[in-house]
């Protein structure tokens, strides 16, 4: 008697090799995204952390020093942003020799600017030395030096694990620095605002370290100056695109640094505990899709093909960003007032960032644009927000309206 499978049974079989296959082919993805949302869930947990061991005005000191990275941001001129688009988009043209070439200039690139780093903190330092600022400022300097030196390393690694779309092999890497990360994120319980220092030390040199192994494409040559320029023209768009976001992002913190206490900022950090746990969905999409627009627009070259990557990016930023913007609204005065006491100054100030955080819907999109190379409007619309926040925002300070007046 032959037994052949009945209908239902040969429809199960074909369902489960399906998503089997399915499960195989985006498997990297979802561990890197786990991992990526985790980082931001730990890297937030630490936040809280910190908050409710330090004093506003430790929180106001180590917060300005965290300034210094972020304005230092644009040394590698444009070169990890080129290398961000062009690894994916030679990928899909399977020009591999190219790939080496920007791997190795990119290197270079990172060297340089690890020892421009170098001397930037050393002058911050001196100066911290030189007008007898208090202890806490030298010891921040700790970090402010590893950041500046490690980072353009751990940058460039990244790209490279990302742009070869070795996504489980870095979302493994990523979890076990999250290991790390929870670990350290307990230190200011110990130790107050050393203990953040030694923790934001260990995060720095744990990212490097870990990004070091098992790099897809490794550095075998002394670059070129001509591929580090070409890079440079491709990802300089990019590289002030992104810079101008990421000073947008602390505008209300230099204003409040500039012109008030460093009690004054410590109040403000509670305003970006806010914005950093509504942005990191639509940070965490955009990063993950980014290589995949990449390469769809280097096997294409139609700016049409991404139009299903845009609406997919906008319409699960909105939901995201949307419920999350309404209701921290309405609990973070409560929240404040029970578990973070000394700092309820800046309850209104966090209100404030809940609404403006409702323009964090398009982080994701903005991957689009930047493969596309049209940015010319991203950057103007950041532009103009930058310069309207630097001047309001200093006027108000200036009138009395305190940290309310840089939000």
């Amino acid at each position: 008697m032959n037994c052949k499978p009945d209908a239902t049974s040969e429809a199960v079989n074909s369902l489960r090799a399906r998503l089997t296959t399915l499960l195989h082919r985006v498997r990297g993805d979802l561990v890197y995204s786990a991992a990526t949302f985790l980082t931001s869930v730990m890297a937030f947990i630490g936040s809280l952390i910190a908050t409710r061991c330090l004093a506003p005005d430790e929180m106001g000191i180590i917060q300005t020093l965290m300034l210094i990275p972020t304005y230092c941001a644009f040394l590698q001129g444009g070169v990890f942003n080129g290398l961000n688009r062009d690894i994916a988009l030679c990928q899909g043209k399977g020009d591999h020799d190219k790939v080496q070439v920007m791997v190795n200039s990119s290197w270079l690139t990172a060297k340089a600017v690890a020892l421009i780093g170098m001397l930037i903190s050393l002058v911050f330092t001196a100066y911290y030395v030189l007008t007898g600022s208090p202890a806490l400022y030298l010891w921040g300097m700790v970090f402010v030096f590893l950041t500046l030196v490690a980072e353009p390393f751990s940058q460039h690694l990244e790209i490279v694990f990302l742009s070869s779309r070795q996504f489980e092999r870095l979302g493994v890497r990523v979890l076990w620095q999250n290991a790390i990360t929870f670990v350290l994120g307990f230190l200011p319980l110990v130790a107050g605002a050393l203990g953040l220092v030694a923790a934001r030390c260990g995060y720095i040199l744990s990212r490097l370290a870990l990004r070091c192994r098992g790099v897809p494409i490794r550095a075998t040559g002394a670059g070129s100056l001509g591929q580090i320029r070409e890079l440079a023209v491709i990802g300089m768009p990019l590289l002030f695109a992104g810079v101008l976001y990421m000073y947008l992002g602390v505008a209300d913190r230099t204003l409040v640094a500039w012109y008030l206490t460093p009690h004054d900022v410590g109040n403000l950090s509670l305003a970006g505990l806010v914005t950093t746990s509504i942005q990191f969905v639509p940070a965490c999409l955009g990063t993950l899709f980014y290589p995949r627009i990449a390469r769809c627009y280097g096997e294409t070259g139609s700016a049409a093909k991404l139009r299903r990557y845009f609406w997919i990016l906008l319409g699960a930023s909105v939901a995201a960003v949307v419920p999350a913007c309404v209701g921290i609204y309405f609990i973070i005065g409560p929240l404040t007032e029970h578990w973070l006491p000394k700092y309820t100054g800046g309850i209104p100030a966090a209100q404030v960032a809940c609404l403006s955080s409702l323009g964090f819907m398009y982080i994701g999109v903005s991957g689009v644009i930047a493969v596309v190379r049209r940015n010319t409007p991203y950057v103007l619309a950041h532009l103009f927000a930058l310069l309207f926040v630097w001047m309001l925002g200093g006027y108000l300070i200036r009138h009395g309206y305190g940290i309310m007046g840089a939000i």
